[in-house]
């Protein structure tokens, strides 16, 4: 982006779709990625970066087909069996975005960190079904409509530095870091009415009709904190005998409320040698 190369960027773009050996079912996505990268001096580097993509699937499939019918026979479906229905579908949508600066010394010990930041939204109608099918009439399947929609948004940061020691007459390497995220998701669901019954699954077409949907209900609302603290160093011994110490202290938080409702809290230190 300037003459004397000090400051990049980069561009990608990319659209696919299509359609699958599975009978009605398709894809199509879009991706979208670009940074920029400047030289702030000869020795620090300045990256900025976002990225999207959208998946748009349909006739999604949420499990798969039974493998014996109820007599204990081996089925033998069509290659392109789907259980996926014409309305079924399972679409996200991905975007994010990051800062990181590296900046060396003279004396060669490097810092290197990173903001992140990423969100994911996700809208699904499924269809599960359950059960085994009669080999003559194709009855005896169960089904359960299922509708959710919702994203996850997590925030995270992590520092790096290393370089090198002289010891005893020999150089070492000594690496110290840190790492924090903090994750949010929120999703809600809505419960089916009106289930009609899949009927002879023999005749499977996809074409089961869409069920009439609940008023929502929060199926899932978590915060979930991480948080790591390590050390490690590199000694050399010898010219043909190195030895690795390290460790790392980690900690998770998990609060999650929903029709799931749990709680986690968990620390460990995690020593580590190697020679």
């Amino acid at each position: 982006l300037t003459k004397d190369g000090r400051v990049r960027g980069r561009i990608v773009g990319a659209h696919q779709q299509g359609h699958s050996y599975l009978d009605r079912y398709s894809t199509r996505k879009s991706i979208f990625y670009g940074t920029i990268e400047a030289d702030l001096t000869d020795s620090t580097v300045l990256r900025l970066g976002y990225h999207y993509q959208d998946n748009a699937p349909k006739a999604s499939a949420w499990g798969g087909f039974p493998l014996w019918y109820a007599d204990g026979s081996r089925t033998d479906w069509d290659r392109g069996l789907n259980i996926g229905t014409d309305w079924s579908k399972w679409a996200s949508t991905t975007q994010g975005a990051f800062l990181n600066l590296e900046h060396e010394f003279d004396n060669g010990w490097r810092v290197d960190a990173l903001l992140n930041y990423s969100k994911n939204e996700s809208d699904e109608k499924l269809l599960f079904t359950s059960g085994w099918p009669d080999r003559e009439s194709g009855l005896g399947k169960a089904v359960s409509p299922a509708r959710y929609y919702g994203d996850r948004k997590q925030k995270s940061g992590r520092i790096k530095v290393s370089g090198p020691i002289e010891l005893f007459g020999r150089q070492h390497e000594l690496v110290f870091g840190a790492s924090h995220s903090r994750q949010k998701e929120l999703f809600h669901g809505r419960s089916p009415m009106n289930v009609a019954p899949i009927g002879n699954f023999l005749e499977w077409d996809g074409s089961y009709a869409q069920p009439q949907w609940a008023e929502e209900s929060v199926s899932l609302d978590g915060r979930t904190r991480q948080t790591g603290l390590y050390a490690a160093a590199r000694v050399n011994l010898t010219d043909s005998l190195k030895v690795i110490l390290g460790g790392r202290y980690s900690e998770r938080k998990t609060d999650q409320k929903g029709t799931s409702p749990y709680k986690f809290s968990k620390s460990a230190f995690t020593p580590y040698a190697g020679i």
